[in-house]
């Protein structure tokens, strides 16, 4: 074998060895590689269905704060009637099932903590029928929805029944006639959705809440 013989059976043999390297470089590389991509699109999708969440109750509770303690005129239907109605709509991209608990409290003026820290811990690990000791509305969305979807106004009214707990009745909350007797009103929801490829976990579950004070009425 001449020299450059020699050199180029060696050349090859290096080209031949980095050719190994690479497709171990790439087993290495890309499960790293996919975890990444999956979870830019995972929590992507997460974060989407937080913003909708979010922004369903900063909905609710503005028109809650408006509608205030009176019933709309010829329907009966009352504060709770419409933000459900509304967080219908805007929740309509997100599967009702996904929605683990909605709660409708009488807050206090909202602090530099989150407004999630003010809602009773009972409203949102106890039951939903009978009363419940603190001010709130606990609702299962399910059955709220379908009652909006029919119109059933009465499933609103705290009209003493068991079927969900009632400790905030709507008419009675107060927007005057002194303003330091204005309530805030709070909406919270809990989301619970599955996790599309089950690398992160098999749901993520979020809480949001958003409070505002009733819009005033009959002043001195």
């Amino acid at each position: 074998m001449t020299g450059s013989d020699a050199k180029a059976h060696r050349s090859a043999r290096r080209c031949s060895g980095d050719q190994g390297v690479a497709i171990i470089e790439a087993a290495l590389i890309m499960p790293v590689f996919l975890v990444l991509v999956f979870g830019i699109f995972e929590y992507g999708v997460v974060f989407r269905d937080y913003l909708t969440a979010a922004d369903a109750t900063a909905e609710a509770a503005k028109i809650g704060s408006i509608q205030g303690p009176y019933l709309t005129t010829g329907s009966g239907k009352n504060a709770d009637y419409q933000m459900l109605a509304l967080m219908r709509q805007d929740m309509a991209t997100i599967p009702a099932d996904w929605i683990e608990r909605i709660v409708i409290f009488e807050a206090s003026a909202p602090t530099s903590g989150s407004p999630v820290d003010q809602v009773p811990t009972n409203c949102i690990i106890g039951g939903y029928g009978g009363n419940v000791a603190n001010k709130c509305n606990v609702y299962e969305p399910y059955d709220a929805f379908l009652a909006v979807q029919n119109n059933n106004v009465g499933y609103f009214n705290c009209s003493g029944s068991a079927t969900r707990s009632c400790g905030y009745n709507p008419i009675t909350r107060t927007n005057g006639p002194k303003w330091q007797d204005i309530d805030y009103l709070g909406v919270y929801m809990k989301v619970k959705r599955p996790m599309l490829t089950g690398i992160f976990g098999e749901e993520f579950e979020t809480e949001t809440a958003s409070i505002v004070r009733l819009e005033p009425g009959q002043l001195e």
